[in-house]
């Protein structure tokens, strides 16, 4: 075994992050361990079996899910020590997404016994909520960084963050392009929408926001925005989904016309079936390091309109005709209206070249990984 790639974090959709490693990780003799649901059968679910989302947690146990989920965390970690204990893989990549000291105790633990540690990193410099210390995650945040033999990275944003915000010595780190986490892999159990069927004649084009409603996401700039662009687009529609933390208003519906909004947790068949049927999905984030959902947009062919933000001009997901200002709902105002200006045929070309850079990213990926776990073996 060359290396055992861990990801704790993911689960339902989310886990086509770690799917994305599979193909390569088989040439390589990899073993990938995930979070319940969360990959290919090819992969060891180690992660949260019973808490996850995806699997119905919190409608099972309430408030006793978190500290369920914990314990589920720390077996997890376990399990994974013992793996890496008996097959001594070359080296662990471990994706970070939490501070919690039980996984920086679990990587010292694997670096103590000999085993190169590849840190992971979605987001470089974590998100911190109005609740929390931004001093204390950022320390915390540092000692991974600390104590990881090498530190993987997505795009230049993560690169120049570890160099200049941590002072992470440029020989420490990995760039591997953000991979697609591909939505293709489930369209007999969501149900997907032939083209003739998502485009009913007559119909505007249909707009899509889905994701947790934070604030960095923009959910409220978008229906500002859409106050301003429907009069321009009768016809068309904006469908906002998705979970609003405590404390945090969801867009109301009935403020704005052909505007629908779904306020809850969205489970695996209808995130893919809400994107399958969607024309554009329109991303306004305020701030963000890496995006799975733009990548499973792209998976599906799928356009998007998204803020000129540094984790978007820096993707190469997305082109910058497809971008606005960030912040200025007068632009995405804008944007909506030229999207649903094209003609049908415009906007199947448009679908072809999305198309054409989920096939080119998937290549890129490949090579980089091939490549990192080809020296790994190496050496």
């Amino acid at each position: 075994m060359s290396v055992v790639i861990i990801d704790p974090a993911t689960g339902g959709v989310a886990g086509l992050y770690l799917d994305a490693y599979k193909s390569v990780a088989r040439k390589h003799g990899a073993t990938l361990i995930g979070a319940y649901s969360s990959i290919s059968a090819e992969g060891k679910r180690y992660f949260y079996p019973f808490t996850d989302l995806a699997a119905g947690g919190k409608k099972r146990f309430g408030r006793l899910r978190l500290p369920l989920r914990y314990v589920e965390l720390l077996a997890g970690l376990m399990r994974s020590f013992l793996l890496i204990l008996r097959k001594r893989p070359k080296a662990v990549f471990y994706a970070l997404s939490t501070n919690l000291t039980e996984e920086l105790v679990f990587i010292i633990l694997v670096r103590m016994i000999g085993i190169p540690v590849y840190v992971i990193c979605h987001d470089v410099v974590p998100f911190v909520s109005v609740q929390e210390n931004r001093a204390l995650k950022d320390f915390q945040r540092r000692q991974f960084y600390r104590f990881a033999s090498k530190l993987i990275c997505h795009n230049s944003r993560s690169v120049f963050e570890l160099t200049e915000h941590y002072a992470i010595d440029p020989e420490k780190i990995e760039y591997v392009p953000f991979p697609i986490s591909d939505l293709r892999v489930f369209p007999a159990e969501a149900g997907l929408a032939t083209d003739d069927e998502s485009d009913p004649a007559g119909a505007g084009p249909r707009f899509l926001f889905v994701g947790h409603l934070r604030a960095e996401k923009g959910a409220d700039l978008l229906v500002r925005a859409w106050r301003h662009a429907y009069p321009s687009i009768p016809g068309a529609s904006l469908m906002v989904a998705g979970l609003a933390p405590p404390g945090v208003e969801a867009p109301i519906a009935d403020r704005a016309a052909g505007l629908e909004v779904i306020n809850g947790y969205i489970d695996q068949a209808l995130y893919v079936r809400l994107i399958s049927e969607a024309d554009c999905v329109v991303l306004p984030y305020v701030a963000g390091t890496n995006s799975a959902i733009l990548s499973n947009v792209v998976s599906l062919g799928k356009p998007s309109i998204v803020s000129d933000i540094e984790m978007f001009r820096e993707c190469g997901l997305v082109g910058e005709d497809s971008m606005f200002r960030s912040e200025d709902e007068e632009a995405l105002a804008a944007k909506l209206v030229d999207y649903a200006g094209l003609s049908p045929a415009e906007r199947k070309s448009r679908s072809a070249g999305v198309e054409r850079i989920r096939d080119s990213r998937t290549r890129e990926f490949d090579e980089a990984l091939d490549g990192l776990l080809s020296r790994l073996s190496a050496g």
